[in-house]
């Protein structure tokens, strides 16, 4: 994905045997979930809730893009307080953070809201008002100071469920060799274990200074999809399919 939260998976991978292997290629959410799907591509870090739409979807890694507590990235950003929010707008670019809002919506808040498909660019312009709007990513670094109130979605999650939440997963749609998942596996735990270097050698122009970047990396974000993550999958998947998302 080309957000920031995958950049120790990134650099793993580039510093690391399996690179000789494979053809990496960077893309939003939404879009590594469409070339998953339709078989461009053999192995995608997908949101979770395109899983049931992938033909043979397997779960190849211990390691995931999760939270246990505040995500920072995955927010509703409004300038009113949660009871006077009429509409909200959703991000185009991740489908596990709009059903996300949705079951928290219906089976945390018990709130009827109105939902707006978001355009790009829509967080600058249209939360306003009684308008809320969903956002991720890396533009959540650049608004999260610019509204009034900034709800975290993954902490809302635990806050009700008392298990952390995963937002996407390394899924393939096909065999995959056990020697390539190792490797694949090896990649990412090296990037993993070495997010200060993953940082240090970023070239390329973010919204958020290094420090903060890092913080990031290592205090919102958990890589490692563990028991309770697998959990929180599950239950996601089945409140998204009671609530026909």
């Amino acid at each position: 994905m080309s957000y920031l939260n995958t950049l120790p998976m990134t650099y793993g991978l580039k510093n690391s045997e399996v690179i000789k292997m494979t053809e990496l290629s960077v893309d939003t959410p939404a879009e590594c979930a469409k070339k998953l799907i339709s078989g461009q591509v053999d192995i995608g870090l997908v949101p979770v809730a395109v899983i049931p739409e992938i033909c043979n979807a397997q779960i190849i890694s211990k390691y995931c893009i999760g939270a246990n507590g505040p995500v920072r990235s995955v927010v509703l950003a409004s300038q009113v307080s949660l009871d006077d929010i009429t509409e909200i707008v959703l991000d185009p670019n991740s489908r596990t953070s709009v059903k996300l809002i949705k079951v928290i919506a219906s089976e945390f808040w018990k709130k009827d809201f109105k939902f707006i498909a978001g355009k790009q660019g829509f967080e600058k312009v249209d939360i306003q008002g009684n308008t809320a709007g969903v956002v991720i990513g890396d533009k959540v670094f650049a608004i999260e100071k610019k509204y009034k109130y900034i709800y975290d979605l993954a902490e809302i999650w635990k806050s009700f469920t008392n298990l952390p939440f995963v937002f996407a997963a390394w899924v393939a749609n096909k065999p995959i060799t056990e020697e390539y998942i190792n490797l694949f596996n090896q990649g990412l735990s090296y990037g993993i274990a070495h997010v200060k270097d993953a940082v240090d050698n970023l070239e390329t122009d973010i919204t958020i200074d290094k420090i903060d970047l890092l913080h990031y990396l290592q205090n919102n974000l958990d890589y490692l999809l563990d028991d309770n993550k697998n959990k929180a999958i599950n239950l996601f998947l089945e409140k998204c399919k009671s609530l026909n998302l």
